[in-house]
């Protein structure tokens, strides 16, 4: 069973429900035990305000609570917010058992780090020995034992998430939504945070949801990733699925490392595309790219599967305008008549700024070319 299922979640500035005034539509998706569930997209794009609505903090549409404003907003949503199968759409915050690591992280200033960790069991009936000690152990496994006495002004940025991350975990909630829970960690703590939250999902048979812009992150730790984009899902998936078929330019430009796009008109008779900034693109597989519904494409290239070579009449053609450095690899923006194309090579080959040179493709390996038409993906063969 999943532990965390949102059906058709729409979430609106006010009671207002016009396009206009929302901010996500038709937000569909499922969490299981033991998974580490990403949200993704770029900021203010609502990524939070559904974290919000699964933690209770967004009422239903004609709600009268109001928990939290955005300004002169009060915000609703629509849908349906299940947890092991039991709807609490309309549950209160307290009663949903979800840990919350909100953005600005809310630590209370007059309260000692240890004090702001155990807070939450202080519900929960406790004696005293008890929750010291559940405390000591919490500070033991987020290395917070040396600052157990300070305050929140006392302590640094990445000491805070922690505090607030541990705060979450303290009350072994059955889900745990953390917003930008990596944003003030040093790189170091960085590698460590989302692996301990993951061993402690498994063991707790319980699930958490990130919101990040960090594709990166995403890949390295997540098991399923939504990414959204003006207002809508763009693609739910696993980490490698997405990045080896994104399913609109959005996802490929955003999380699957393709720097290319070359608009044109595909001509089925033919099976050209018609570049107007690149010339004519031949197409090898024939498969499903006829089946598109307007003749519009967008092609995607990876910067890796391009190669620079001599000036040559018979391959496309362009001016080196731009170059840099980065793990090893250089990249070089490369002019084509008005368009700009990125082209990655190794460190051992290198080319000069406003040298003429040509450019061929490559079948470095697999998932190199896209095309993107009416938010349709299709994998052209080399």
């Amino acid at each position: 069973m999943n532990l965390l299922e949102i059906n058709n979640l729409k979430i609106f500035r006010s009671d207002i429900l016009t396009e206009q005034n929302s901010i996500v539509e038709n937000i569909t998706f499922s969490v299981r035990p033991g998974e580490l569930f990403g949200i993704l997209g770029p900021n203010g794009i609502g990524k939070s305000s559904i974290a919000n609505c699964i933690c209770g903090f967004i009422p239903p549409l004609r709600s009268s609570k109001n928990y939290f404003t955005w300004g002169n907003e009060q915000r609703r949503m629509t849908g349906e917010i299940f947890k092991n199968g039991v709807e609490i759409s309309n549950s209160e915050p307290s009663n949903r058992n979800i840990g919350y690591v909100p953005q600005n992280l809310f630590l209370y200033p007059h309260m000692t780090v240890f004090e702001n960790i155990t807070f939450p069991l202080y519900g929960k009936n406790l004696k005293q020995v008890e929750i010291n000690k559940i405390g000591e152990k919490i500070l033991r496994e987020f290395d917070l034992s040396e600052i157990k006495f300070a305050y929140p002004r006392q302590i640094s940025g990445g000491q805070k998430q922690k505090v607030a991350v541990a705060r979450a975990i303290i009350k072994d909630p059955e889900i745990l939504v953390l917003d930008e829970p990596n944003a003030n960690l040093d790189p170091i703590y960085k590698s460590e945070l989302l692996p301990f939250i993951k061993k402690f999902l498994r063991s707790q048979n319980s699930c958490a949801i990130v919101i990040t812009h960090d594709p990166l992150e995403a890949s390295k730790y997540f098991d399923k990733i939504m990414i959204i984009n003006d207002k809508i899902i763009h693609q739910l998936d696993s980490p490698n699925n997405i990045y080896n078929t994104p399913k609109t330019p959005f996802v490929a430009k955003f999380f699957s490392n393709i720097e290319n796009f070359i608009e044109g008109t595909y001509n089925s008779d033919s099976n050209l595309i018609q570049s107007d900034s690149l010339g004519t693109i031949i197409i090898e597989d024939e498969t499903n790219i006829s089946t598109y519904s307007r003749p519009d494409i967008i092609c995607g290239i990876r910067s890796e599967s391009l190669k620079i070579i001599d000036l040559n009449k018979n391959f496309i053609s362009g001016k080196i305008i731009d170059e840099f450095q980065l793990s090893g690899t250089n990249f070089y923006r490369i002019q084509i008549n008005k368009k700009n194309i990125m082209v990655a090579t190794s460190r051992n080959k290198r080319y000069k700024i406003n040298q003429d040179v040509s450019l061929k493709i490559t079948g470095i390996r697999d998932h190199d070319y896209y095309f993107f038409s009416n938010k349709i993906t299709h994998k052209v063969s080399k």
